[in-house]
């Protein structure tokens, strides 16, 4: 919790084999989604920083999805039902905690 997060490389579903589901190309979220910085003073700046180290941040309503690089493939990836999170840029924001909509409103899974 706080501020000093790490990312570890952790991918969804890395403990799945290539025969679990069918895998995706994945956006690249940096690029997809580039950062955006509310511009703040300094003081405001050092008022965010402290209210996130010294307390626990969650969202209620956020969406942390990586979909695939080629749109196109969108509905074939939301079937597969394993949408995976934007880790890496989570552990670069001061959130701690996200409830995410589990795919809400784009569920279209399958059974093989």
């Amino acid at each position: 919790m706080g501020i000093n997060k790490k990312y570890d490389g952790y991918v969804a579903y890395s403990y799945l084999d290539e025969h679990d589901f069918e895998r995706f190309e994945l956006c690249d979220a940096d690029k997809t989604f580039p950062s955006y910085l509310i511009p703040l003073s300094e003081e405001e700046e050092s008022r965010v920083e402290k209210l996130a180290a010294e307390n626990v941040m969650i969202s209620l309503h956020d969406h942390p999805v990586l979909f695939p690089k080629n749109m196109n493939e969108v509905f074939a990836f939301n079937r597969e039902g394993r949408q995976s999170c934007a880790y890496e840029a989570l552990s670069r924001s001061y959130l701690d905690c996200v409830f995410d909509n589990l795919m809400d409103g784009t569920c279209t899974i399958h059974s093989r």
